[in-house]
């Protein structure tokens, strides 16, 4: 709801295209650590990389073509629209605690607290009818907006790394060697010497006694 100078109200409505669906068959510390990453990443390039430089040079927020809306009501209305993908998500739970919790060491659980209650401070400001923020007053958020998000996607960039390196990491196979099904064209054994001086065929023929073959 915003707050006109003559008193009246607009309401705006966002018909949000969520384009990637709750990950309903991923493990839930993955799906929902994948899922803010996601949003911090809209965050960066739909509203920080977007405004800032457009914030940077403007004197006023009417400037621009009057059949646009003006520069505040556009940034407030690129905040909106990723709020209601993170709010579509009702599966979800994107709460503080359950974020934090999402980070291993302890010191980066508060780092993200941190970042969420900082959040938390900054967002109405943006939305207050009657307080709206100065040009200059908006520069400022958006040089602590960019700082938070960059402090969160490199914690949640490494909170990743950390769940794939322990859930995804191969399993010793002994001296590399895997048995395959016969008739793999791909994965034949190169290294050991022919029996035959006849040349090699074109493609893969499977032992006659034999089901598989064994590769290094």
């Amino acid at each position: 709801m915003q707050l006109m100078p003559n008193g009246s109200r607009i309401l705006h409505i966002h018909f949000v295209n969520t384009v990637v669906p709750p990950l309903a068959d991923v493990p839930n510390d993955f799906g929902k650590l994948a899922t803010v990453l996601r949003l911090g990443l809209r965050f960066r390039y739909e509203v920080i990389e977007k405004f800032e430089d457009q914030l940077r040079r403007a004197s006023s927020w009417n400037e621009g073509p009057r059949e646009r809306p003006g520069l505040l009501v556009q940034i407030r209305m690129a905040i909106e629209t990723i709020d209601c993908d993170a709010e579509s998500r009702g599966a979800e739970d994107l709460s503080e605690d359950s974020i934090a919790r999402l980070f291993e060491p302890p010191s980066e659980q508060q780092r993200v607290r941190d970042i969420s209650r900082r959040w938390k401070e900054i967002r109405p400001q943006w939305f207050d009818p009657n307080s709206p923020l100065t040009v200059q007053e908006a520069r400022h958020l958006f040089k602590d907006l960019r700082d938070m998000n960059y402090d969160f996607m490199v914690l949640g960039t490494r909170q990743l790394q950390r769940l794939v390196e322990a859930e995804w990491s191969r399993k010793s196979l002994g001296e590399n060697e895997m048995v395959v099904s016969a008739g793999s064209p791909d994965l034949i054994r190169t290294d050991v010497p022919s029996t035959s001086s006849k040349p090699a065929p074109c493609r893969h023929e499977a032992p006659a006694d034999k089901s598989r073959a064994r590769y290094r």
